[in-house]
């Protein structure tokens, strides 16, 4: 569908969060895409991007708190490892730095304090740093490295701004 005619719902924080559930069903659609990508003879060139987005403590379907995410994060490092795709973790406000720390050790970061515009430059720098050539067999390490250094180098420039303005 262009952009033009897309008209997004409203989405609104709150409520449970199925954590690990959420994961487990956009990594089964990943597989399902890379799948048929495979099938039709599209080359994969690069490692998919997964971003969790959470506000909030990882809950059962019925808002109980639990810890299954445990369980969930070295099924994320072996998926990694392999490769198949490079995973960030982000948190807004209510979000558990053990948890987001526990799913992505390397490239977690709280936006809750961030403006629009150095959201999209985190986005950037995951995009430019996994698309760059020598990422592709680079190990999922090293690719994190990349992007906090490219996270730095901006965030050492924006200050340099703003101390001329």
């Amino acid at each position: 569908m262009p952009v033009s005619r897309f008209d997004p719902p409203m989405l609104r924080a709150g409520g449970v969060t199925p954590m690990v559930e959420g994961l487990q069903f956009g990594f089964q659609l990943l597989a399902a895409r890379r799948q048929q990508l495979r099938s039709t003879g599209i080359p994969l060139v690069n490692r998919p991007l997964v971003y969790l987005i959470t506000d909030g403590v990882p809950t059962d379907p019925h808002g109980r708190r639990n810890d299954r995410w445990r369980d969930f994060a070295p099924v994320i490092r072996q998926q990694e490892a392999g490769k198949h795709l490079l995973f960030f973790a982000f948190g807004v406000d209510g979000a558990e730095q053990e948890v987001l720390a526990g799913l992505a050790p390397s490239s977690w970061h709280f936006l809750a304090n961030l403006s629009f515009a150095e959201v999209l430059t985190m986005v950037s720098a995951s995009i430019e740093s996994a698309s760059a050539d020598a990422a592709r067999s680079k190990p999922s390490e090293e690719v994190y490295s990349d992007v906090s250094s490219r996270l730095e180098k901006e965030a050492r420039i924006r200050e340099y701004l703003r101390g001329l303005g």
